[in-house]
């Protein structure tokens, strides 16, 4: 079930979908890109420094470098 808008559950809807969030304490958005997850990150004013997550692991990438405004 989503949500609200790209946001989804991630225990509803990871074992269906492949999903992107970020290793911040309490973050609880996932989405189905990483491009969704860094447009978000700049809508809501997200600090950028924070790792990337697929599927619950931590990718050792940083949302900062994806993110264009």
């Amino acid at each position: 079930m989503i949500n609200s808008g790209r946001e989804w559950d991630f225990m509803e809807n990871t074992k269906k979908k492949d999903m992107y969030g970020l290793n911040r304490p309490g973050w609880d958005k996932f989405f189905e890109s990483i491009d969704e997850l860094a447009d978000y990150v700049l809508e809501q004013g997200v600090s950028p420094h924070y790792e990337i997550t697929y599927n619950g692991e931590n990718t050792k990438e940083v949302i900062s470098d994806f993110l264009v405004e």
